[in-house]
């Protein structure tokens, strides 16, 4: 309620000094007092939009822990989203897989019992359905699990890998293609190359991972998810995304107007 509040305080601001007809100090003054307060609203309005992001963030983060936590029953779901579990395997280079349902595609894909990296990290299929987790030579059991999210939120995941890496090196997975959301990041390594097998989040949109050992090779992954089109409904009420949009479309026209009357102003000082 108050970022819409914001807005329009924000908008009310615009539409006064687009208004105004600078003609003598008095209207100087009026027209500084309102920019003053139209940008005291885009202030606060940029404060809430921040604190949105950072609730998405921490939503997230919830979501790995509640991942990471998971209990030892097959399927479950949290948060609108389903996490899934394969068998589990134990020996070097053995697999363990999972499947998302048929409506939903893999989010992040993990190994349960592989936290210290004993095993040789996990990857995903290229249809976006199917995580793997590889066993590693310590033999340590290892079980896939993937987060799944439904195809109504992402149309379609798809992976990007980075070259082999040799050595004590950064591997960087190349970036997801334009207008698309890297969700997760998974590494594998025939060789135990990955410090942390499970998944682990981006930075900056951007999947990297310092190989260990100077040994052989090991490889990133970006999981990369397509958003899905979003119908337009035929009548009824518009959502408050709607709203928030439409009034922030139009509080960049009012902006403009303001930039010009700003010139106005400092053409009579």
């Amino acid at each position: 309620m108050q970022m819409f509040k914001s807005v329009a305080l924000a908008l009310a601001g615009a539409q006064a000094v687009a208004g105004l007809h600078i003609e003598n100090p008095v209207d100087a003054k009026t027209a500084y007092a309102t920019v003053a307060n139209a940008s005291q609203a885009l202030q606060t309005l940029e404060h809430d939009l921040t604190g949105l992001h950072n609730v998405e963030g921490a939503l997230n983060g919830t979501m790995s822990m509640v991942a990471d936590s998971a209990s030892s029953s097959s399927s479950f779901f949290a948060f609108g989203k389903k996490i899934v579990k394969g068998g589990g395997c134990r020996g070097d280079d053995c697999h363990s897989q999972v499947w998302c349902p048929k409506n939903m595609l893999v989010e992040r894909c993990m190994s349960e019992g592989d936290l210290g990296g004993h095993g040789d990290g996990t990857y995903i299929s290229s249809d976006g359905r199917k995580c793997t987790a590889r066993g590693g030579r310590r033999h340590k059991l290892v079980r896939a699990v993937a987060m799944c999210v439904s195809k109504k939120v992402y149309r379609k995941v798809y992976y990007t890998v980075s070259r082999r890496t040799y050595g004590r090196h950064n591997a960087w997975a190349p970036s997801c293609r334009r207008g698309d959301k890297a969700l997760s990041c998974t590494c594998h390594s025939y060789w135990n190359k990955c410090p942390d097998a499970n998944s682990f989040l981006p930075k900056n949109g951007r999947c990297h991972l310092r190989m260990r050992h100077n040994h052989a090779w090991g490889q990133v992954y970006t999981i990369c998810g397509r958003k899905a089109s979003v119908p337009k409904k035929k009548g009824g009420k518009k959502s408050p995304l709607d709203k928030i949009r439409g009034t922030l479309g139009r509080l960049d026209k009012k902006l403009e107007s303001i930039g010009k009357n700003l010139k106005k102003i400092e053409k009579m000082r």
